[in-house]
């Protein structure tokens, strides 16, 4: 049995080195061959692009999914069980954009929806004031100007600035 990293030798001299085994169960399991084949630059390659249009993907979802929101926005004025369902939505669709949003590399887009989506999780519907309409209607809309404008990225010191402020707007729990 080979001796891991993080296990201390009684070393009379400290000049003396301990060898450590290299983990070979990987190569035991698959075989040389079939490792080098696996991890052939051909194969990170292929990987590489599968992830490229797979961050397409995902902001092509967060485009489609942005708009649903509108309507969710609308009805948490109605009030009640209307308000209560709206948020549900609003809380499953701003989980999904967030997801994808980051995983597609629009990251102050992931923030706003993740803050979005922690809004909605923390408000009731007696809590649906004017004010917190506007945050909440604020939310959408940068979400949605964002995407059109496929600003990608965490948005520089603007979007530092503007999670900054967020963080001010948050109800406290």
């Amino acid at each position: 049995m080979s001796q891991s990293l993080t296990e201390k030798t009684n070393v009379e001299n400290e000049d003396e080195v301990t060898i450590i085994e290299a983990d070979t169960s990987l190569l035991r399991k698959f075989g040389k061959e079939n490792l080098d084949r696996i991890l052939s630059p051909e194969a990170v390659r292929r990987a590489e692009n599968i992830i490229a249009n797979a961050s397409h993907d995902f902001y092509q979802d967060c485009v489609m999914e942005t708009p649903k929101l509108k309507p969710f926005v609308a009805q948490l004025t109605k009030g009640g069980m209307a308000s209560q369902l709206a948020l549900k939505n609003i809380i499953s669709i701003a989980f999904s954009v967030k997801t994808k949003s980051g995983q597609a590399n629009y990251d102050l887009v992931a923030a706003l929806a993740k803050s979005l989506h922690f809004i909605c999780e923390e408000t009731t519907p007696a809590q649906i004031t004017p004010s917190m309409l506007k945050v909440i209607e604020w939310h959408y809309n940068s979400i949605n100007l964002l995407l059109t404008a496929k600003m990608a990225g965490d948005g520089g010191e603007i979007g530092k600035d503007i999670l900054a402020e967020i963080e001010k707007i948050r109800p406290k729990t």
